[in-house]
Parts: C-alpha cells; structure tokens; sequence
C-alpha cells in the first residue's frame, strides 16, 4: 500500500526513472514534514517511525529507534535502527539519505528527458512539494552493539526494557 506522500506525488514517470536510475526503492515525503523536523535543534534528532516513509520496515523487524542527523547539510539522513538476533552485532542501523535539491544529486534535464517527462508547472510544483529518500549500501557501520549507538537510541532502548531473552547486549 503507498503512503499518502506516495499517492499524492504528481511525477511517477519521473520517479520510476529515478528508481531503475538507483536501482532502489525511492521514497518521497511531503517537504512541509521535513522542514518541521529540520526546526528541531540537535543531533541526532529522535524520530516517531510511524510518521516516517519508511514506516513498513516495521512490518518485518523490531524497530528501536529512528534519527534524523545533519539536517542543515547537504548529507542529510534518516537513521533506523533494528534488532537482528542472528547477527553478531544485535543492531542494524538502515541509513536514508535525504535529497532535498534533486538537482544537486543529478543532471536535472537528463533525467527530465530520460524520464520521458516535462519540465513544466507540475514537475516544479511537485518537486517543490516533495524530497526524495534513498536508503544506503550497507557499510561497515551497519552492524552494531549497544555502545555503538547514538545516546539517544540507547535511551529509548533503555526505556524498552526488553527483557534478556530478546536481548544479550553485553555492554549494557
């Protein structure tokens, strides 16, 4: 099922393009969400999954906590942090790039032309309406313990208070 942000995304010509472009799923959201979330001061920020794109990674993990971080840069993500039990380290952080100014990540035109697409009152609109987001390649930093993590998803997990059968974290 598509999120309403999905629905109401007035270019899927042009985002289909951009996903066989990434070889991924691309997700948008509503701009007028994320400036409210950029308001906030801090990093990382802690984040109601939710509210978020991404919020069908619930569906197939635990979900302990997200983040937003370096949200006045150009390298803007969107941090979801999971328990999986069969990894050596019980937690994998996803990371989402955001894409505020898609034509700073592209050469805008060629991906209009491409994308058999318009640029026209409705593609502006729509990308002035819209950001994009991306999940990362898994990098090193995927796979983590609990003192890995940020201070304030080690906060929520401690209000978790799962009990030592869903967990073994041995520095905790």
């Amino acid at each position: 099922m598509l999120s309403n942000d999905e629905n109401n995304f007035n270019a899927p010509g042009f985002r289909a393009y951009l996903q066989r472009l990434e070889w991924k799923r691309l997700l948008v959201w509503e701009r007028e969400s994320w400036e409210e979330l950029k308001s906030c001061t801090g990093s990382p920020i802690l984040l109601n999954i939710d509210e978020l794109p991404m919020s069908d990674v619930l569906n197939d993990a635990t979900v302990v906590a997200a983040t937003a971080q370096d949200l006045t840069s150009s390298d803007a993500a969107i941090s979801i942090y999971r328990y999986d039990l069969e990894d050596s380290k019980p937690i994998n952080v996803d990371i989402n790039n955001v894409w505020e100014d898609l034509p700073s990540y592209y050469i805008f035109e060629d991906i209009v032309a491409e994308s058999s697409t318009n640029i026209d009152e409705n593609l502006i609109e729509t990308l002035n309406r819209f950001i994009f987001i991306t999940k990362a390649e898994k990098g090193s930093g995927h796979w983590l313990d609990y003192d890995e993590l940020p201070y304030i998803a080690q906060i929520v997990i401690d209000e978790l208070d799962l009990d030592s059968t869903s967990r073994d974290f041995s520095n905790d």
